[in-house]
């Protein structure tokens, strides 16, 4: 059996990104029933954890055809036969782009998002699509973390009871449960971290926000492009370097940095207080060698969030409608019951709050289909 074959042949064992890229090279044997889900409707069947939303069929093929390349020429990159799965934020060909919103299920975009192109480009397989909160969380505040119309109720694998905090929760749970090598998470805002890094922590993953535009936003539905990020979730630290490296835009080799020695001499800024195991964390990083020095949370502001205008246009602008997130709002208020906890107040402020930049076009040659304001679904190209 090939090496990336061989990785989705394990069953729930995940895989560290040197490991299959440097893997053996007999193939044979037949691993369909190693992809998480496939051909049973879906992985949240299976182990009820909701945190897989849609699979790639064709995942086993392009991993066997990825083993033939790597005898034929060797790995093309630093994650050749490694299985990503990816927040139903980014377009992937062939799946569609829903967020979790059921007025969104057939939106199918025309190509890959750049990230997954990347993705592609250094041997990765993607096996699918991860649950989201409802459009990340900003269509409804009312929304549990980690809820979806389309997708369910992500649960936390540790701890069922506990809310998987944010919307990324799906990638989280996936990633803590060895569903993927790696997932790939949004996060939006400063360092608040309610979307990728908090579902990360209470998982016991590594999530890595990075700086805004690192990483090419193309092709991935927004909440508000001067602030999303997209970033690796992990179970190592190396791992995420890795994955990094292999999408952002600065072909920076991050894991030139990690050693031991890498926090020597280092100044540290850490929150004054903080519950266990918080002050044993602060006591690890000193032990490193670094320098630590106290600080004091201010209040939260009270200024509005640009999140919500920016949320409305750049959605516009992703769908390639005008009036998109009108329709999205109408279709959920003309089927109620179709699997939605949302609160139509919510929506409403939402309709109110909405403005547009008309400088913004999406990229030519993308096809989508919109719901109408009728119910059905109606082809745009722009």
């Amino acid at each position: 059996m090939g090496a990336a074959t061989a990785v989705l042949a394990r069953d729930g064992d995940g895989a560290e990104p040197a490991g299959a890229a440097g893997g053996g090279d007999a193939h044979g044997g037949d691993v369909d029933a190693g992809v998480p889900g496939a051909d049973r409707g879906g992985e949240r069947r299976g182990s009820g954890r909701s945190a897989v939303r849609s699979l790639n069929v064709a995942a086993v093929s392009e991993a066997r055809a990825l083993d033939r390349e790597r005898r034929r020429s060797g790995p093309r990159g630093p994650l050749h036969g490694i299985p990503v799965l990816l927040d139903d934020s980014f377009d992937v060909e062939g799946l569609p782009t829903t967020a979790g919103s059921i007025a969104l299920q057939s939106l199918m975009p025309g190509d890959d998002a750049a990230l997954v192109a990347q993705l592609r480009a250094a041997g990765a397989i993607i096996l699918g699509k991860t649950n989201v909160t409802e459009l990340n969380g900003v269509f409804d505040t009312n929304l549990p973390e980690g809820y979806s119309s389309l997708g369910g109720q992500v649960l936390l694998p540790s701890d069922t009871d506990k809310t998987p905090a944010g919307s990324s929760a799906g990638s989280a749970a996936a990633t803590a449960s060895g569903l993927a090598a790696l997932t790939i998470g949004m996060e939006t805002g400063t360092d608040v971290g309610a979307q990728l890094i908090a579902p990360a922590g209470v998982a016991g993953v590594v999530g890595l926000k990075p700086s805004v535009g690192l990483v090419d936003g193309d092709g991935v539905l927004p909440v508000a492009s001067s602030q999303d990020a997209f970033g690796p979730l992990t179970r190592s630290v190396y791992d995420a370097a890795v994955a990094l490296g292999a999408v952002d835009t600065a072909a920076v080799d991050y894991t030139a940095g990690l050693s031991p020695a890498a926090l020597q001499g280092k100044k540290v800024a850490v929150v004054a207080a903080g519950s266990s195991p918080y002050p044993a964390a602060v006591s690890t990083v000193e032990s490193q060698g670094a320098t630590v020095g106290s600080v004091t949370l201010g209040a939260p502001t009270t200024r509005p969030s640009i999140v919500l205008r920016e949320f409305s246009q750049d959605l516009d602008a992703y769908l390639g409608g005008a009036s998109s997130l009108d329709e999205i709002i109408a279709y959920n208020q003309a089927n109620p019951v179709e699997g939605r906890i949302t609160s139509r107040t919510s929506c409403w402020r939402l309709r109110q709050r909405r403005w547009r930049r008309t400088s913004r076009t999406w990229p030519s040659g993308r096809r989508r289909m919109l719901p109408s304001s009728t119910g059905y679904w109606r082809p745009v190209t722009t």
